[in-house]
């Protein structure tokens, strides 16, 4: 969290720096429009409109993916009631269960 915020800081100060020292105008042309802008503002635009871009091409993945873990979950959880079902509790288990021919099966005899 710390290193974010000083990172946060830095690029912003580097920010500031940049926009100060380029306060040059630019021409844009972008079809039939023409744009005069600061440097500073053309290269924020820019970067802007590059991270919306990015951010809608990976949004249907990420649509998906909250889908199928949604999903996931949903499996888990009825996998888990089912499991609660058929779990043995001290009322359902039968009397003899900890005996030892119900558990291991008869004892083999030597003599047999």
């Amino acid at each position: 969290m710390l290193l974010s915020l000083i990172l946060g800081m830095f690029l912003g100060g580097l920010s500031v720096i940049f926009a100060l020292q380029n306060t040059g105008s630019l021409s844009v042309d972008v079809l039939a429009w023409q744009v005069q802008a600061p440097v500073a503002l053309v290269l924020l635009v820019s970067i802007a409109s590059g991270a919306i871009a990015s951010a809608l091409a990976v949004l249907p993945r990420l649509i998906r993916d909250e889908l199928l873990l949604a999903s996931y979950k949903r499996q888990l959880r009825d996998a888990h009631d089912e499991n609660a079902k058929h779990r043995l509790t001290k009322a359902n288990v039968p009397t003899n269960f900890y005996d030892e021919t119900v558990v291991h099966g008869p004892k083999p005899s030597i003599f047999g």
